[in-house]
């Protein structure tokens, strides 16, 4: 396969904070959060953009809004 674009995950300086502290997010085989058992809120900051990402119980992966 031809590769069209490589981008690295996450810019050197970036970083992304899970508001309670989640170690790791597991979804189940229809795309539902199993864990943790609540909604998960991540702040991504990188330098002065600061943004807010919130993955919903239904797998819903929101950006800066509420599930």
């Amino acid at each position: 396969p031809t590769t069209l674009k490589k981008e690295a995950a996450m810019s050197s300086g970036a970083t992304l904070v899970a508001d309670n502290n989640a170690t790791a997010i597991d979804f189940n085989n229809l795309g539902a959060l199993i864990a943790p058992a609540a909604a998960v809120t991540m702040s991504y900051t990188r330098g002065t953009i600061i943004k807010t990402i919130k993955v919903c119980l239904t797998g819903r992966i929101t950006l800066g809004g509420g599930c």
